[in-house]
């Protein structure tokens, strides 16, 4: 099968506060507790006037440490809705824990390889970009090129 990237929505997410629950011993537990919520929330739809949303079935994720990566391909419709409002429902749930964790991130279009566990392309670094050096603060953006 021939390799290839194809285009997506791409959200680079940097879960704030992890590093330090690692520097003060959290428990395992309590750090499962995080990912378990991440993933069961990440495929969390909605309904836009009264109708499922499909999109929302194809939204992809990577856990790695205290970075989320959602991606979903750009042609299915209702694609970037999809990942916006999972990134919306990831932050809600996390913010209504007992010790509220935020969440840093961006989100950008571009081509993107993906196999299992394998995953990079220029989609990918450019959320990361995004989240790295213009979302200095608790928030997840996008820039206007995205639409065009």
């Amino acid at each position: 099968m021939e390799k290839k990237y194809e285009d997506y929505y791409v959200a680079f997410i940097d879960v704030l506060g992890f590093k330090e629950l690692l520097e003060k011993n959290a428990a395992c537990e309590e750090i499962c507790a995080i990912f378990q919520s991440l993933q069961e929330n990440a495929h969390t739809g909605i309904t836009v006037d009264g109708k499922k949303v499909d999109a929302f079935d194809q939204v992809k994720y990577y856990l790695m440490s205290d970075s989320i990566i959602l991606y979903i391909r750009s042609e299915i419709k209702d694609a970037f809705l999809a990942l916006v409002a999972t990134c919306l429902k990831l932050q809600q749930k996390l913010i209504t824990r007992d010790q509220p964790i935020l969440l840093r991130g961006g989100i950008a279009r571009g081509e993107l390889y993906v196999d299992q566990n394998i995953i990079f392309g220029k989609g990918l670094s450019a959320a990361y970009q995004l989240e790295t050096n213009v979302s200095v603060m608790p928030r997840i953006i996008f820039n206007k090129d995205l639409f065009t």
